[in-house]
């Protein structure tokens, strides 16, 4: 008796066994829509056990990969400007340029500048005493931090300091690079261009006083400056390689002609504390202005996107040789788009080099031929040589310069200039009134209006995969 009923044990495990098999069979890949089911039908099964999913120390607030099937976003306005009406407009309190970046404690910090109450940038007369401002956030956009200015405070309209380029170093730090003396502009009594720098050790509460960026990045009129006698880092968030170096562009002239521009390609191997010219990328004819690095390819070419210099006009784009920023040929990816002569900014989203399942970049612009309006997404799956529109952030109204960065869950976060109040027309000049908006969204809301085959999300890496660290 004893022997029958542990037979019929056994085969009742067995079976336990052989039918969790077959159940297991119908999700063998959870990132997969449907996969395994038989009919092809149904809706995307979230992750059961994804690969390499996260670690036991990710914070609370990371969005998790079975999540990352259902469209996510969280917006909230940072930086509020005030006017004293909608009838005039009269600045009392006016925020622009944002930039945005992701410590490597998972801080988002998010910059802007702080005009007080004029509209006029750095270098301008008429303009107010300028000071760049800093918010963090510790738990994913959730909760903000006060306003922090980074020191000295302008006392005056000649001590300003804005137009901010930022970046999060291998070592922990934070810095940026700032417009300062007559930036671009160099109206009458500012004196020549400044390219300033700040810098944060403990993750962005505290920051060192401004000094002049050492280097050769203020050498204009010389060396691999010679023939410009302006520029500026242009603003955002800026790159940093696969090897630590970080990189990023200065708009450059002589004169302000956009027909007479071009974009130096700054470097620092040292975690921003020299800072170095290593190239000049310039198109044979047209026009250009603010330069952007997007990133370093898996080749190792890095891939600069920049401003038209005309409304109407779509994006320039440079990609250099083979020698991480040395030379640079102008290229006309499929799916190109309008700018509305506005800075705009694009990413590294993931890369097969690091285990990812594709190649992404995301960029964001303004996607209109009659100006600064429709603040648009688009992705690029074949690192640049194409471009496909996703959807627009804001509802299709007036908007400007944006800034983008990712999270380590896979999540994306933006800070963007978009309309506040009524605004004038966009052919007022120096009239930019706007709210610094942020948002944290993932893939799968970027690509939500697509249709079902090209929706698109985002799953961990395969470490088992990764060529590249």
């Amino acid at each position: 008796m004893k022997k029958k009923c542990f037979i019929l044990l056994i085969c009742v495990v067995i079976g336990l066994l052989v039918f969790g098999a077959v159940s297991c069979s119908k999700r063998l890949n959870p990132f997969i829509p449907n996969s395994g089911s038989g009919n092809g039908g149904g809706e995307i099964t979230p992750p059961i056990d994804p690969p390499d999913g996260g670690g036991e120390n990710d914070p609370e607030w990371f969005l998790p990969p079975e999540k990352q099937v259902k469209p996510f976003m969280k917006t909230e306005v940072l930086f509020e400007s005030k006017i004293e009406n909608n009838q005039t407009n009269k600045p009392l309190k006016i925020y622009r340029i944002p930039g945005i970046t992701v410590s490597e404690k998972n801080t988002i910090i998010a910059v802007a500048d702080y005009r007080k109450n004029s509209y006029r940038d750095v270098g301008f007369s008429g303009s107010q005493a300028i000071d760049i401002v800093v918010r963090r956030s510790e738990d994913g956009g959730i909760n903000w931090g006060p306003e922090i200015i980074i020191p000295p405070l302008a006392k005056n309209n000649r001590e300003s300091h804005g137009d901010s380029l930022f970046f999060s170093c291998k070592n922990g730090d934070l810095v940026v690079l700032c417009a300062a003396g007559g930036a671009y502009r160099q109206d009458p009594g500012f004196g020549g261009s400044k390219i300033m720098i700040s810098r944060s050790t403990d993750d962005g509460l505290t920051w060192s006083d401004w000094e002049l960026a050492k280097g050769d990045i203020n050498d204009f009129g010389h060396g691999k400056l010679a023939g410009y006698d302006r520029g500026f880092a242009a603003s955002g968030t800026g790159a940093r390689l696969f090897n630590g170096t970080l990189m990023g562009a200065m708009l450059v002239n002589k004169g302000t002609a956009d027909t007479t521009a071009a974009a130096a390609v700054i470097v620092s191997e040292d975690n921003g504390n020299t800072w170095y010219v290593r190239s000049i990328a310039k198109r044979k004819s047209g026009t250009q202005n603010e330069p952007k690095v997007v990133t370093q390819l898996n080749d190792g070419r890095i891939l600069l996107s920049v401003r038209s210099g005309k409304v109407g006009n779509q994006r320039v784009w440079f990609k250099s040789a083979a020698d991480v920023g040395s030379k640079w040929n102008e290229i006309n990816p499929k799916g190109n788009f309008y700018d509305g002569n506005c800075n705009a900014e694009g990413i590294l989203f993931t890369s097969t080099l690091e285990g990812y399942n594709k190649n992404r970049l995301i960029h964001l612009a303004l996607n209109s031929p009659f100006g600064r309006r429709d603040l648009t997404a688009f992705i690029s799956y074949d690192e640049g040589e194409s471009w496909k529109k996703l959807r627009m952030l804001n509802n299709g109204g007036r908007a400007g310069y944006a800034a983008l960065a990712r999270l380590k869950d896979g999540t994306i976060v933006s800070l963007a200039e978009e309309q506040a109040g009524q605004g004038f027309p966009e052919t007022k000049d120096y009239v930019d009134l706007y709210n610094i908006v942020f948002r944290r969204f993932n893939l799968r809301w970027l690509t939500e209006n697509l249709p079902e085959s090209e929706k698109d999300f985002y799953t961990p890496p395969n470490q088992a995969l990764r060529r590249r660290w």
